[in-house]
């Protein structure tokens, strides 16, 4: 009698499952053979994964964040909006929407709007400062990032732009800063340890 596709994937999961259980070394083509139709099952939503392992991070993430103009043509990111003590911040010009009750900078404007605590501000600026590892440098009349990457280099411009001197938030604490870990890949975050 004819078998529907479900049948036919019944048997072989459960195929897999023998193979798995019986013979250890049947476990990589599992997996493999999982993430594969993960990535088949994800190009039907225009999600495109080169990588295959890549299959497990992207089914669960819930938001993509993307700058597709900015580091593309410019080679920098900045920082156009965010939250900061339930606060929402919006930089206009960048074509982003605030909505309501959200701080509207408006583009060449001196001082950034919060709606935040002043205190709550600050400590962002000391938190984003102290955790990078980029400087700005001029050289040959051009001002140039050294060291961290695009993202810290955003940041850090974050901290300048709503008129904070990064430098100077980190000069006090230069001699007692214990211990730097760079940004991860792997672990997905970095950290900076400072004594206070």
């Amino acid at each position: 009698y004819p078998w529907s596709a479900v049948e036919y994937l019944r048997y072989f999961v459960v195929a897999v499952t023998l193979v798995v259980v019986a013979i250890p070394e049947g476990l990589p083509l599992a997996v493999t053979i999982a993430l594969a139709y993960s990535m088949r099952e994800m190009m039907k939503d225009n999600c495109l994964v080169r990588v295959l392992a890549s299959c497990e991070t992207m089914g669960g993430t819930n938001t993509i964040c993307s700058d597709k103009t900015g580091t593309l043509t410019t080679n920098s990111m900045t920082v156009v909006q965010g939250w900061l003590a339930e606060d929402h911040f919006v930089f206009d010009g960048y074509g982003v929407n605030g909505g309501a009750g959200a701080a509207v900078t408006r583009s060449g404007a001196r001082d950034p709007e919060f709606h935040s605590k002043r205190e709550d501000v600050d400590f962002l600026c000391e938190v984003l400062a102290l955790g990078s590892t980029c400087e700005e440098l001029e050289a040959d009349g051009e001002t140039v990032w050294v060291g961290g990457n695009k993202t810290e280099h955003g940041l850090v411009n974050f901290v300048k732009r709503i008129g904070r001197d990064y430098q100077a938030i980190r000069k006090p604490y230069d001699s007692r800063t214990w211990r730097i870990y760079p940004f991860s890949s792997v672990k997905k975050h970095m950290t900076a340890i400072v004594r206070k």
